[in-house]
């Protein structure tokens, strides 16, 4: 057998039992999916930062991929469905949701659909919702394909400003920082980007607003 043939086999094992297809795991991990199907055929070994993804998104050590040991059903992804793995294995799983944020030209925005993706191991951003972000108006903080940790404010009366959101207004949806206005009824948007000029909006026309809590930029090998 192929030395790398049994983490592959593994890897694969692994992301079906999440419910994943190639294509989601590729994107909720940040590995490139032919690289994926490389790593599943057994033709490529997996480098330790993808090694370390796979691990961090499936919830399962990275010895379990290198090792003779099998999935514990009550320690590893073993009979879970996406739908589960939250109930399953505890807060620690975030929902990850395949619609995209933008951080460019803004876009209409999609409402999260009831079952998510999948879920991503983030226990930091317990409570979260990850989605991915484009466009490069928040480069070079949050890099273009980066996923980011969204918690919903249920009141918008008590903004942090200064912080990263994720802004929902008349349908359209953009990821800026929120600075106070001189006017009350007024917030400011501004990107990291200085060639995206700052501009204001009312705050009675924000239909939905989310505190970027978090976000991991793509990794390299």
């Amino acid at each position: 057998m192929n030395p790398f043939e049994k983490t592959g086999k593994r890897i694969e094992e692994a992301r079906l039992k999440m419910g994943l297809n190639k294509v989601q795991f590729s994107t909720v991990s940040g590995i490139d999916n032919s690289l994926l199907g490389k790593y599943e055929r057994g033709t490529k070994e997996p480098s330790k930062n993808d090694l370390k993804k796979i691990a961090s998104v499936t919830g399962l050590p990275m010895a379990y991929f290198l090792e003779e040991s099998e999935i514990n059903s009550n320690n590893g992804i073993s009979h879970a469905t996406p739908s589960q793995v939250a109930a399953q294995f505890g807060p620690g799983y975030v929902p990850y949701y395949d619609i995209e944020a933008t951080m460019g030209k803004v876009e209409m925005f999609e409402d999260f659909p009831e079952v998510p993706t999948g879920y991503i191991y983030a226990p930091e951003f317990t409570g979260c919702k990850a989605l991915r972000a484009w466009g490069d108006s928040m480069y070079t903080r949050i890099m273009p394909g980066a996923v980011l940790f969204l918690y919903y404010m249920e009141s918008k009366k008590y903004i942090d400003y200064g912080q990263i959101y994720l802004i929902v207004a008349d349908g359209l949806r953009m990821v800026k920082y929120i600075q106070k206005n001189d006017n009350n009824e007024l917030v400011t948007l501004v990107s990291e980007n200085k060639t995206y000029p700052a501009f204001e909006i009312e705050k009675k026309d924000i239909q939905h607003l989310f505190l970027v809590k978090g976000y991991w930029n793509q990794l390299t090998n």
